[in-house]
């Protein structure tokens, strides 16, 4: 009986732990706020999870009109910004820390200022500009 108990147990866990690691993916694409998502793209870049950055950004219409084409865009991006992270981040110690200003609303686009500080004491000044759609919220606008 002890044994059937553990391995109901052991089980349970297991699925708790499936169940909360889920929806992280999912958690990287809702943002109430452009800071917020620029926080979450930052972490991203800071944690080299480069594939949570890529489901950050909006892609064009026409890379929307068919999973496929989406798909496509999505691994295009992602090479583009990994080779970018890894030889331009990585030369200057990789991400020591960021911060996120307050953004600059104008109707359905907003630019959010933020500041890096790489590993080698460096740090940048840079603005993301967003856009807000209606299915994904606020999300980043490679556009302009």
């Amino acid at each position: 009986m002890k044994r059937i108990i553990s391995i109901f147990a052991l089980t349970l866990l297991a699925g708790l732990f499936l169940f909360s690691c889920k929806g992280k993916t999912e958690e990287i694409v809702k943002a109430i706020n452009p800071e917020e998502v620029v926080t979450k793209a930052l972490k991203c870049m800071m944690d080299k999870d480069y594939e949570g950055y890529v489901k950050l950004v909006k892609m064009s219409d026409e890379a929307m009109k068919s999973d496929s084409k989406k798909k496509k865009a999505q691994d295009q991006l992602l090479s583009l910004i990994k080779d970018k992270m890894e030889t331009e981040v990585k030369e200057k110690g990789g991400i020591k820390d960021y911060s996120v200003g307050k953004a600059i609303i104008d109707g359905e686009k907003a630019r959010v200022p933020y500041t890096i500080t790489y590993g080698n004491g460096e740090t940048a000044e840079e603005e993301m500009s967003m856009i807000n759609t209606e299915k994904e919220g606020w999300m980043i606008d490679m556009g302009k």
